[in-house]
């Protein structure tokens, strides 16, 4: 489980000054990770008021990176399936024409 203390030395040696850096570097697996972390503690109903709004921003942050990184991963999917498509209509082509 997480403690808040191991959450705010996580997130402040994991995170540039820049938060659209800090969607770059955090992994996917280990974004995934930390948001379970840090919904484990939020279920556990004994976090402090103080620590809430800092766990509710950071989970944010991660389903913000993980979103991102879905999108652009299914981006770079498609592209490699059209340009299979468009090898493979080079490759036909030719039949076509004979």
């Amino acid at each position: 489980m997480i403690d808040f203390v191991e959450f705010e030395v996580k997130k402040k040696s994991n995170t540039p000054s820049n938060d659209s850096e800090a969607d770059v570097e955090i992994g996917f697996a280990p974004a995934l990770d930390e948001l379970r972390e840090i919904l484990e503690h939020l279920d556990r109903d004994d976090v402090d008021l103080d620590d809430l709004s800092a766990l509710v921003r950071r989970a944010a942050e991660l389903v913000k990176s993980c979103r991102h990184k879905l999108v652009k991963t299914e981006a770079q999917v498609q592209e490699i399936i059209g340009d299979l498509a468009a090898d493979l209509e080079a490759l036909e082509a030719p039949d076509k024409e004979g």
